[in-house]
C-alpha cells in the first residue's frame, strides 16, 4: 500500500502493542472450507445427443493469530488473516489463492485492512445503493482501504487507495514535481449524541479521479466533503436534518435538508403534521460522492387517518410545495377501506388530487375491491382495480383490470386456474384482452412428477407478478408444456419435456435429459 497505509496501519499496530505486557500467541488455522457445486447433463433432442458438465467451486480458510494482552486487568485481542481461492480452469494444477483482509480487534481499537474497494461509507460520502434484496447497485470504491475503529471514542477513521498500482518507490525517481497525494482517500465518522439530538458527522477529503473504480495512472484532482445527518428525539422527535457540503476541482456543492413528521393520536383518529425543507445547488462531484440536484423549496400540510371499526377506515393526505422561486403546488388525497366480508373487500377508494397550481382540480378517482373464499380444498378469489382516472373523464378513460382464480389441491393433484380481462376504455373492442393460465401437477407415483400448463400469452411475469402487463394472444392461440420427471434421489433427475413455447406457439419441441448435481 502507500505512505499513508502504511501509517494508518503500523498506529494502529502500535497501539496494541503498547497495551500489551505479555504477549503469549497461539496460532491456528482452520480446515480449508470447499463450497460450490458440480453437475453434469446428457440431453436428446431433435438435433441428437449431448453431454453437459458444470462447476462452480471455491475454497476459503481463514488463519487466526490470537493472543493475550494484560493492562490494569485483562483485555483480549485478535489478529485474523482471512484468504480465499478458487480451483481455477479445470485441470489446473495450482490453487489461486488471494489475501482478504487483515484484522486486529481488541477491546479498545479494531483496524480492518481489506484488500478490496469500499461498497459504502456514509449517506453522502463513499455511498451506495441497494435493491430490495439488499444487492449493492453500484461498484466498490477503489482498490483497498484501511478502517480504523476508536471504540472509546465511537469514532472511526478511513483510507481508500483509488489507484490499481503501488506507486511508492524505495529510491525516488524524482524530486521535480512531488505529489503527496495521488489517488488517496481519508475520511473520519464520527457519532455524536447532544441533549435532544443525535448525529452522525463524516469528513473527507481526497486526490483523485471522477470514477468509482481504481484507475491505473495519476489521480491528482482534488476535493473535500463533509456531512451531517442528525435526528431529534424526545421533545423533538420526528426531526431530521441534513447538511452537505462538497467541492471537488473548483467546483461546490451543499445541501440543507429538514423535515419532520410526527403522529399525535386521539382516540380513533391520529393526526399527523409533516413539513420538509429542501435547499441545494449541485457541483459536479466524484462518482464515489451522492449526487445533489438541484432544489429550493418548502413542502407542509397534516394528514389524519381514522379507523371506524366495522365502519371502515378513512385518510385524508396533503401537502402543499411553495418553492422559493415559483408557484404553489397541491396534492391531497381522501381514501376510504373497510373489510366487509371475506367474499367482498374494499381495498380502497380514493380520490385524489395531482400536482398542479389549481387548489381544487383536477381530481382523480382509483379503487380497488377483493373477496375470496376456501372450501376444503377448493379455493377461489377475485380482485378489481379501477386505475387512476380524472373524475370528469371516467366513462371515457375508463381502465378496469378483473382477476379471478380458482384451485383445487390434494394429497396427489393440484390444479389451479387463473384468468385476467382488461376492460379498458381505449381497447373495448380488442378481441385479446381476455389472459387465462391453467397449471395441473399430478404425483401417480414416489417420485414421480407430471407437470402440464396451458396459457394464452408468453411473457415471464416472475419479477414483479403483473399479468396485465402481459400482451394476450387471442384465447384460441395458446402456448402449452408437459414436464414428467422422475428424481429417485437428491442428485439425479431424469425428464421429459413438450412443449410449443419456445417457438411462440408456431412449432413443437421436445427434449428429454438426465442429470445430476451437487451443492456442498
Amino acid at each position: 500500500m502507500k505512505k499513508i497505509f502504511a501509517l494508518v496501519m503500523a498506529l494502529a499496530l502500535l497501539v496494541s502493542a503498547f497495551a500489551a505486557t505479555e504477549v503469549p500467541a497461539t496460532l491456528s488455522v482452520t480446515n480449508p472450507v470447499f463450497e460450490g457445486s458440480v453437475g453434469f447433463e446428457v440431453g436428446f433432442d431433435e438435433n441428437g445427443l449431448d453431454l453437459n458438465f458444470t462447476k462452480d467451486l471455491a475454497v476459503t480458510t481463514t488463519f487466526d493469530w490470537k493472543y493475550s494482552a494484560a493492562v490494569n486487568g485483562k483485555t483480549e485481542g485478535m489478529l485474523t488473516v482471512a484468504l480465499s481461492g478458487d480451483l481455477g480452469t479445470p485441470g489446473a494444477t495450482a490453487l489461486n489463492i488471494s489475501l482478504d483482509s487483515i484484522t486486529y480487534e481488541d477491546s479498545m481499537i479494531k483496524a480492518l485492512f481489506n484488500n478490496g474497494g469500499m461498497l459504502d461509507y456514509s449517506t453522502y460520502i463513499l455511498y451506495n445503493t441497494y435493491d430490495s434484496d439488499g444487492n449493492a447497485q453500484l461498484p466498490a470504491v477503489g482498490d483497498r482501504y484501511a478502517l480504523v475503529t476508536l471504540k472509546n471514542l465511537d469514532a472511526e477513521v478511513l483510507y481508500v487507495d483509488l489507484t490499481s498500482g503501488y506507486d511508492v518507490n524505495a529510491d525516488a525517481t524524482s524530486v521535480d514535481n512531488p505529489t503527496m497525494l495521488n489517488g488517496d482517500l481519508l475520511a473520519a465518522k464520527k457519532s455524536l449524541s447532544v441533549s435532544m439530538i443525535d448525529a452522525n458527522v463524516t469528513a473527507a477529503f481526497w486526490s483523485a479521479d471522477s470514477t468509482r473504480l481504481a484507475v491505473a495512472g495519476p489521480a491528482t484532482k482534488t476535493g473535500f466533503a463533509v456531512s451531517a445527518e442528525t435526528t431529534g428525539k424526545d421533545a423533538i422527535a420526528g426531526l431530521t436534518a441534513d447538511l452537505f457540503f462538497g467541492s471537488y476541482d473548483g467546483s461546490s456543492a451543499y445541501l440543507l435538508s429538514t423535515s419532520y413528521s410526527k403522529d399525535f393520536e386521539s382516540g380513533i383518529f391520529t393526526v399527523t403534521p409533516h413539513m420538509t425543507f429542501d435547499y441545494a445547488v449541485s457541483a459536479t462531484l466524484p462518482e464515489f460522492i451522492k449526487p445533489v440536484s438541484d432544489a429550493s423549496d418548502v413542502t407542509f400540510g397534516a394528514d389524519l387517518a381514522s379507523d371506524f371499526g366495522i365502519a371502515g377506515s378513512l385518510t385524508l393526505t396533503d401537502t402543499v410545495t411553495l418553492p422559493l422561486a415559483g408557484d404553489m403546488t397541491y396534492t391531497y388525497a381522501v381514501e376510504y377501506s373497510n373489510k366487509i366480508h371475506d367474499l367482498f373487500n374494499i381495498e380502497s377508494v380514493k380520490v385524489s388530487k395531482a400536482d398542479g397550481s389549481e387548489i381544487a382540480s383536477p381530481l382523480e378517482l382509483s379503487a380497488k375491491v377483493s373477496g375470496s373464499t376456501t372450501l376444503d380444498a377448493v379455493s377461489a378469489g377475485y380482485d378489481v382495480t379501477l386505475g387512476s382516472v380524472a373524475l370528469d373523464k371516467v366513462s371515457d378513460e375508463y381502465a378496469v383490470d378483473i382477476h379471478a382464480n380458482a384451485g383445487y389441491e390434494a394429497d396427489m393433484v393440484s390444479v389451479s386456474f387463473d384468468t385476467w380481462y382488461k376492460l379498458h376504455a381505449a381497447t373495448k373492442d380488442a378481441t385479446n384482452n381476455l389472459g387465462y393460465m391453467a397449471s395441473v401437477s399430478v404425483k401417480p407415483m414416489d417420485k414421480v412428477a407430471v407437470d402440464l400448463s396451458l396459457k394464452n400469452f408468453s411473457g415471464d411475469t416472475n419479477s414483479d407478478g403483473n399479468y396485465f402487463d402481459e400482451t394476450f394472444n387471442e384465447p384460441a392461440d395458446f402456448l402449452y408444456s408437459a414436464d414428467v420427471t422422475y428424481t429417485p434421489n437428491d442428485v439425479i433427475t431424469a425428464g421429459l419435456h413438450l412443449s410449443n413455447a419456445t417457438f411462440g406457439g408456431k412449432a413443437f419441441y421436445w427434449n428429454a435429459y438426465v442429470k445430476g448435481s451437487m451443492n456442498f
